[in-house]
């Protein structure tokens, strides 16, 4: 469903947009009256406003807060998922088996060829809290040793999880600071305030009206440089600094 929606996004703004693959901000300065962005190629551009969307592990989140401040309240829980063939048993509608040892599969199909499937655990050892940095090898063979002996169509999903194309291991988490900008910097959604997966909303209190930002402009052309699985950053002409002067801001965000 994200990829729909990605493409759906894409299609939408390709003709005036110029997307840049396999760039991500490293990092940025700023001043009064400008932010400088660095980038994972070499490059660097000077922007009025730097939105840091680029979800729960966010860098530029990291960049703007305290040094040793830790945003994450830890839930004890971890997920995996990835992408199988379907087969002529998976329905449209979402199967959940629940495993002892606080252990959970599910397992959806959203197109007609692909399978997602889903292992979740609650586990506090730091392992498991370490795993989601280890290589995507180390990774896989850390899910199939927590539940080969789970039962259902578990060998089905190890065994394509071997050959995925997509596969993804991270920790569940809150963030939660109260610092969402400094300067010219901002951050949004799962950067400022990811309320995880597990929970029931997305943010406990309304977003605040923006007093300070400037106007959207009708100039819609943008750079934009995503790349799969890791941080980006999308420069986009968004309003006017003045009559004379196009404003810049640069939106960093992840990509799956």
């Amino acid at each position: 469903m994200r990829g729909n929606l990605v493409r759906i996004l894409h299609d939408a703004t390709k003709d005036d947009t110029e997307y840049v693959f396999g760039v991500r901000v490293d990092g940025f300065e700023q001043d009064e009256q400008k932010v400088i962005g660095h980038f994972s190629d070499g490059s660097s551009g000077e922007f009025d406003l730097l939105v840091g969307a680029d979800g729960q592990g966010s860098r530029i989140r990291r960049a703007i807060l305290p040094a040793g401040f830790d945003p994450y309240w830890r839930v004890g829980i971890h997920m995996a998922y990835w992408f199988i063939p379907r087969t002529a048993s998976d329905s449209n509608i979402r199967d959940t088996c629940m495993v002892p040892g606080g252990r959970q599969i599910m397992r959806r199909s959203h197109n007609p060829t692909e399978t997602q499937v889903y292992f979740v655990v609650r586990e506090e050892s730091e392992e498991a809290s370490a795993i989601h940095r280890e290589p995507v090898e180390r990774q896989q063979e850390f899910w199939a040793n927590r539940f080969r002996d789970a039962g259902w169509q578990t060998e089905r999903f190890i065994e394509g999880m071997k050959t995925s194309p997509f596969f993804y291991s991270q920790e569940i988490v809150q963030v939660r600071t109260d610092t969402w900008s400094k300067g010219r910097v901002v951050l949004a959604g799962d950067a400022a305030h990811c309320a995880s997966p597990t929970a029931a909303w997305a943010s406990p209190a309304p977003w605040p009206a923006p007093t300070s930002w400037p106007a959207r402009s009708t100039d819609t052309r943008a750079t934009c440089r995503p790349h799969w699985r890791t941080t980006t950053a999308c420069c986009v002409p968004s309003s006017t600094r003045s009559r004379a002067k196009s404003t810049r801001a640069c939106c960093a965000w992840a990509c799956r």
